[in-house]
């Protein structure tokens, strides 16, 4: 059968569950469901294809392009702006520190 969303996928009795796609989450807060739904389903001892961790991690295109290159395999030249250097004091996204980090990235 197929779910839709993470409670339907809650709700399976599956003994396997294989994520073939998905839809464009409408939400950061709906793809952090879905993943804290796989991990349950596996702690459950339901079989999850590919992993929630692995879902994790290619989630997030800087830690997958990171992870890659810790590994020594050959990835696109890649500098990562993390949000902590394109925040002000205040905790607002700055255009002065994010066009620097820009200029400074691709200035190397």
């Amino acid at each position: 059968s197929t779910a839709r969303t993470p409670a339907e996928l809650l709700a399976s009795a599956a003994d396997v569950v294989v994520i073939i796609s998905y839809l464009t989450q409408p939400s950061y807060a709906w793809h952090a469901a879905l993943l804290d739904a796989l991990c349950t389903l596996e702690s459950r001892g339901v079989d999850v294809y590919p992993s929630a961790a692995f879902k994790r991690l290619i989630s997030c295109k800087a830690d997958y392009l990171e992870t890659l290159g810790r590994s020594g395999l050959p990835i696109c030249p890649t500098r990562v702006l993390r949000h902590s250097e394109l925040v002000d004091s205040a905790g607002a996204v700055s255009g002065p520190l994010v066009e620097a980090a820009l200029h400074t990235a691709l200035s190397q």
